[in-house]
């Protein structure tokens, strides 16, 4: 059972780095927020330190590119342990 939920999870998190066209923009953050959460509670090793977080930003880049242009160089200018969590950037 604990594959299967990993796998629909996992399924959940691929589909959201694609905001659908007409998507509203809050329910698709909420369900990043919900996605991450079930991952970490989960343990799924993709998911573990900032690649959600890149994930996010990258999702992002063509609905709002100034937001993931500033996010991708923090990223880079930042150490990894110093960034913010997925939950913030979503705020």
């Amino acid at each position: 059972m604990n594959d299967m939920c990993k796998e629909e999870v996992i399924t959940k998190y691929l589909q959201l780095q694609y905001l659908p066209k007409n998507h509203d923009l809050s329910t698709w953050l909420q369900k990043w927020d919900e996605v991450f959460d079930e991952e970490d509670d989960l343990g799924i090793p993709h998911m573990k330190e900032n690649q959600p977080l890149k994930d996010f930003i990258n999702s992002v880049k063509e609905t709002d590119s100034g937001f993931h242009s500033y996010w991708k160089q923090h990223i880079r200018n930042t150490k990894a342990n110093e960034l913010p969590s997925l939950h913030e950037i979503v705020q």
